[in-house]
């Protein structure tokens, strides 16, 4: 594969990282929008003087959206995940094709996971020049003993966290509700606690 080719190879594959990038940002951004929007309905709900059947509905209903919406973002994520793995694995695959060495490029992402996960294995190969490249980044890196725990907790990113968390919390939401809707949800406790709150 000649020079030319590969320069237009690794803008396009920088590119659609980009791209990906910005996808998976606006879907952060739009369920979280969603979430709130859930929830707010679900607050008025709970301080209105709507029956008790009508608030049982509501919460359900709601609860149902909630969860349907959380379920939805986290194969979206997990979609966007193997995405990007497919293209570090394509260029990786041009790259061994094509002999070129780790240290011949400029990283088409700034993701460091493998090279910390690496430098503390101390799994790297003497006799391999871009093991030894990687390595070496590494010690740049100034990485320490609580970026190895760090390191383990990519489940707490934004994008794959938040999604788990409200899909568990409207399922409590539901069956909560349902189990205790009786002391919950009727009009007199709703509207005493309506009082209270507007006397403070």
């Amino acid at each position: 594969m000649d020079e030319e080719k590969l320069t237009h190879l690794d803008e396009a594959i920088r590119h659609s990282m980009e791209v990906e990038c910005d996808i998976r940002n606006t879907r952060t951004n739009w369920f979280l929008v969603f979430q709130a929007a859930l929830g707010g309905g679900l607050i008025q709900l709970l301080l209105s003087n709507a029956t008790y059947y009508c608030k049982l509905g509501g919460i359900t209903l709601l609860s149902i959206i909630g969860i349907a919406i959380s379920a939805s973002f986290i194969i979206a994520a997990w979609r966007s995940d193997k995405a990007i793995d497919m293209l570090f694995a394509y260029w990786d695959q041009i790259r061994c094709e094509t002999g070129m060495k780790i240290k011949d490029y400029y990283p088409i992402s700034p993701i460091s996971k493998n090279i910390i996960h690496n430098f503390f294995k101390n799994s790297y190969d003497k006799n391999n020049e871009d093991s030894i490249w990687e390595h070496d980044i590494a010690k740049r890196m100034h990485i320490g003993g609580l970026d190895k725990l760090a390191n383990k907790c990519d489940f707490l990113m934004p994008y794959k966290f938040l999604p788990w968390m409200f899909l568990f919390c409207w399922i409590i939401l539901l069956v909560l509700v349902w189990i205790f809707s009786k002391d919950v949800l009727s009009v007199d406790n709703m509207g005493n606690s309506l009082n209270i709150i507007n006397s403070r």
